[in-house]
């Protein structure tokens, strides 16, 4: 037999000047009994309901809206490699399935996470993150076709990138990101083309090693945005994944 208790309870992730991310979170407390009859604590499971953001004023003076062009530009002409501040890139990659690989430079590394769906800019929705290998540093500009026979064949191509800010950095306890990525949540500030605004990187399980990447609730979110869908091209190149693999094949 098993009681379980549920609650809704809400916990406060970050703090810092420019507001706090609260998290309304659903605890679900589970017994069960044992041979003798008596109670068994089996531990709580936490069903992240949303993650809103708070501002006591509006950040930088300014609301976030949809990228110019101009702005990209820039940007793209800017090896992530070589960038004095931290960068992240999402690739999309259509190997045996289609999905997104989110990756972040910690400590001379890309450490990584397949979002099988990609990213959303809407609040609501909690994006299934599975961790991968790390990766080089180098390969944040990769764009091609991996051979048949090799691991991860198929095609690449860079769908975002751009710097990214450690917002756990500015807690009262701050962590750095290779710490909050071990202690299981991660909340960073991105700064793509596609994708840009607060995002967490919460462990859900354990065993299975999986996590949610959600979006905040910030000035940043919109749920009317669906870059996944209309925004296929490459912000390296302007190629989709098609365009990749038609170039290869001409070679």
């Amino acid at each position: 037999m098993h009681g379980v208790l549920s609650l809704i309870r809400r916990e406060h992730l970050h703090d810092t000047r420019a507001g706090k991310y609260t998290a309304c979170c659903t605890q679900r407390t589970q017994e069960a009994h044992n041979d003798m009859g008596k109670k068994r604590y089996t531990g709580r499971r936490f069903h992240i309901a949303r993650l809103v953001f708070t501002p006591p004023y509006r950040v930088g003076g300014t609301q976030r809206t949809e990228r110019s062009a101009s702005r990209g530009a820039t940007s793209m002409d800017i090896r992530p490699a070589m960038a004095d501040e931290p960068f992240f890139v999402i690739q999309k990659h259509d190997a045996q399935s289609l999905h997104y690989d989110l990756r972040f430079a910690v400590e001379g590394a890309l450490k990584s996470w397949v979002v099988p769906k990609g990213p959303s800019t809407d609040p609501r929705e909690k994006r299934l993150a599975v961790p991968t290998d790390d990766h080089p540093l180098e390969y944040a500009d990769f764009e091609g076709v991996i051979p048949e026979g090799e691991y991860g064949a198929g095609a690449v191509i860079v769908w975002d990138r751009g710097p990214y800010r450690n917002l756990m950095a500015e807690k009262d306890d701050p962590l750095t990101i290779a710490a909050a990525i071990d202690a299981g949540h991660v909340e960073v500030w991105l700064d793509g083309q596609k994708v840009y605004g607060g995002y967490a990187l919460i462990r859900v399980d354990h065993t299975a090693d999986r996590w949610l990447l959600i979006k905040m609730d910030d000035a940043a979110a919109d749920a009317r945005r669906n870059p996944v869908s209309t925004k296929p091209q490459s912000v390296l190149t302007g190629r989709d994944l098609e365009g990749v693999r038609a170039e290869e094949a001409d070679r």
